[in-house]
């Protein structure tokens, strides 16, 4: 998958939220220096909504103090609220589940150890069937436990990875891979797309756009 796609998939966001909220202008920024670049575009602008396309951490914090004025808002990021989370689970859950098949959820993870998981491990430990949590950064990184895991796992189970990657890139690529290619001898397959993309990402599915646009009203209305 290129870069195309990746971008693709956020102008295909973008372009549907012109044609609902007809007198905005929306702007699309990837990394902390766009983002502050484009806030500071619109300075007068009479009001700015930074709505968060992050899973975890807050845009706000991706700013400089000097970039935060009165007339910006935040919206959360989208599994900021633990409701947010329980909906896309259950839809992922309800699309992509099978009956004697392992599911192996792989977040992004942080090495500075800011995100507690302990939530998200018991909402999927509480879903039907074998389900696991790991990621490719911190203390839960697949590549730190990837023994503990695999005593977890039945020899030659058939192992679904679920990338819990909003619009997935790089990270699909390249550890996503590495990780179905450590499996291969627990026959290990990644999750398809839920509704016609080509690979699987979150932005997608539409839990995941109606928490977007939910936290964008709550700002605007």
């Amino acid at each position: 998958m290129g870069s195309k796609e990746f971008i693709g998939r956020f102008d295909k966001l973008k372009r549907e939220l012109e044609d609902e909220l007809a007198d905005a202008d929306i702007f699309l920024a990837f990394g902390a220096k766009e983002l502050e670049e484009k806030i500071n575009k619109t300075r007068n602008y009479k009001k700015t909504v930074a709505v968060s396309l992050l899973l975890f951490s807050s845009s706000k914090e991706l700013l400089s103090s000097q970039s935060v004025r009165n007339n910006i808002f935040f919206t959360p990021a989208i599994f900021e609220k633990a409701a947010n989370f329980k909906k896309v689970l259950d839809e992922i859950y309800e699309k992509i589940s099978e009956k004697n098949v392992t599911n192996l959820f792989v977040f992004h993870g942080s090495n500075s150890k800011d995100i507690d998981f302990s939530f998200f491990q018991k909402e999927i430990d509480g879903l039907d069937g074998n389900n696991f949590l790991c990621t490719i950064k911190g203390e839960l990184s697949f590549f730190k436990i990837q023994k503990e895991l695999e005593s977890e796992f039945f020899e030659g189970k058939k192992i679904q990875i679920i990338p819990m990657f909003l619009a997935s890139f790089n990270h699909y690529n390249n550890e996503i891979m590495e990780i179905k290619n450590r499996l291969k001898r627990f026959d290990a397959s990644m999750a398809s797309a839920l509704y016609g993309d080509k690979e699987f990402n979150l932005l997608e599915l539409k839990s995941v756009q109606a928490v977007i646009r939910n936290n964008i009203s709550a700002v605007l209305f």
